[in-house]
Order: structure tokens, then sequence, then C-alpha cells
């Protein structure tokens, strides 16, 4: 069975670009980096780990800048 790579990857950041809109309040954005991750400033770990636990999703947070990354959304469910 050949899988289409890209197919999935553009599916991925469709899906972050539907989770960023979601996540409005939080001011969240796309990462330039990575198309398929979310960038949300101005948040606590806390809140952080909540947002990963609802999204079932994998998070990263920045100390220094105080803000947090989100990516692989739905894997974890």
């Amino acid at each position: 069975m050949k899988v289409d790579y890209d197919k999935r990857y553009h599916g991925r950041i469709e899906k972050a670009q539907v989770i960023c809109a979601s996540l409005s309040k939080y001011n969240a954005t796309i990462c330039e980096y990575d198309r398929t991750a979310v960038i949300v400033p101005d948040i606590t770990e806390k809140q952080l780990h909540q947002l990963c636990v609802e999204l079932h999703c994998s998070g990263f947070y920045a100390e220094k800048v105080k803000s947090g990354i989100i990516t692989n959304f739905g894997m974890y469910e």
C-alpha cells in the first residue's frame, strides 16, 4: 500500500489552520517554520497542558517567551 505523504502533510496543515482559527481568543498563529504547528502566545504552562488534553495533541512550553507550541492534533485520542 502506497502512502501519499504529500496529501497527508497538506491534511495536517489544514487541521492546524482550523485549530488556529478556533483558538482566536488566545491570538494563536501558524508557526512560520512548521506549518503543521500552532503558536499560542501569552499562555501558562497549565493552560497549554489543558489545551493539549482537549485537542488530543502534543505541546511544548517556552518559558522565556511564555508561549506554547502545539502540534500532532488528534494523534492522542
